[in-house]
Formats: structure tokens, C-alpha cells, sequence
């Protein structure tokens, strides 16, 4: 008898995030990203630096489109433009670099979704090592060719 809670067939990636040392394949509608220095509960934690906040900033997808809030008080710039803290949210683009101020801290922000609402790359369960493989050495899908 198989088991109701099986783990899934097909996993279904929105977007992704790329350092120089990680790579974070975004399946689930909220990201939080922040410092390495602190257990704060980030998804994606970046290298520990006084100027980069334990929880510095959130990316959620809603509406068919990806949003951008800053939590720290140091900031984040998206593609060379400074976003404050605030409640304001920011539409991401289809890609774009974040760079954290003070630092040479930088990420790289995709945005998967193809023509169909809510579906960007698709794998099967057992393709997801050679699929991941790929998508480290930029040779899955991409909207660009440089990947950090």
C-alpha cells in the first residue's frame, strides 16, 4: 500500500537565488535571506558581516509576480539602486543583482516563471541531482548566460 505522504513527483522551481558559494532553487512562495552569523531562520544565508542583517530581507511570490522587502536598516541595493527599509515592497524584475552596502556581498535573483502562471522549471524527483548539477554550471534554462 502506498504512502499518502510520499514525497513529490515532480518539483515545480519558481526562481532562484545564486551567491558565489550557493545556489538556492526557489519552490516555495516566500524567501527570508540574511547573515550566516546568527541561527535567525533564513532560507538563504549569506556570508557573516556586521552589515548584513541577521534577517535583511524577504522576497515573496504573490499575484503571478515576485516582491522585494528590506528589513535592515543598512539597506540592499537591487541592480545599482538603493532600497531603503521600509514597508514598501518592490517588484523584481525578471533578474537582477542585490548587493548588500559596506560590503562586496553580491546575489543573483531569476525569475522562472515561464508563459504559464505559477510554473517555472520543472523536474522529476529522480532528475534532481543531474538537474541541480545543471543548473550550478548554467546549462538548465536560464534568461541569461551569466549566472553570477
Amino acid at each position: 500500500m502506498a504512502s499518502s505522504s510520499a514525497e513529490p513527483k515532480l518539483y515545480n522551481f519558481i526562481a532562484r537565488l545564486i551567491s558565489e558559494t550557493n545556489l538556492l532553487l526557489i519552490s516555495e512562495h516566500k524567501v527570508i535571506v540574511g547573515s550566516a552569523a546568527r541561527q535567525a531562520g533564513v532560507d538563504f544565508q549569506v556570508p557573516a558581516n556586521e552589515q548584513i542583517a541577521p534577517k535583511h530581507f524577504i522576497i515573496h511570490y504573490w499575484n503571478n509576480e515576485f516582491w522585494l522587502v528590506c528589513l535592515s536598516r543598512n539597506s540592499l541595493y537591487m541592480d545599482g539602486r538603493l532600497l531603503a527599509k521600509n514597508v514598501l515592497q518592490h517588484k523584481l524584475p525578471k533578474s537582477c543583482f542585490f548587493r548588500f552596502p559596506g560590503t562586496d556581498v553580491k546575489l543573483r535573483f531569476e525569475n522562472l516563471i515561464g508563459k504559464v502562471p505559477n510554473i517555472g522549471l520543472q523536474t522529476a524527483r529522480h532528475r534532481l541531482p543531474s538537474f541541480v548539477s545543471e543548473m550550478l554550471l548554467g546549462r538548465g534554462e536560464t534568461r541569461s548566460s551569466n549566472l553570477y
